[in-house]
């Protein structure tokens, strides 16, 4: 039973690691400055779309609607989409893999 935690713990904490290299990756450096961290929605898209993930209806409407008139949102908001998003998930996944391929 430890075993299948610990392996858990470790896809989780894969995830978690790849959502916020993502949101970097995608963040908008001009409202940094304040202490606010956003993400590009269109970024984000793009970034999935050069991996040719493709980006279901429902996904991109859940993003847009949590993001603001500039298509940004915040880190946090992104940090806890991502968990539950079956494209960013399958962009983590080949990210990793062509990692491991490359090294």
């Amino acid at each position: 039973m430890a075993v299948f935690s610990a392996l858990k713990n470790k896809k989780n904490q894969k995830l978690r690691e790849g959502i916020e290299e993502l949101a970097l990756k995608c963040g908008d450096t001009t409202e940094e400055e304040a202490g606010v961290h956003l993400i590009d929605v269109n970024l984000v898209v793009s970034s999935l779309e050069k991996m040719s993930i493709n980006v279901e209806d429902k996904e991109l409407a859940k993003m847009e609607k949590m993001a603001d008139k500039n298509k940004k949102i915040s880190k946090e908001d992104f940090v806890e989409y991502g968990k539950h998003s079956k494209a960013i998930k399958e962009y983590i996944d080949k990210v990793v893999r062509e990692e491991h391929t490359s090294s």
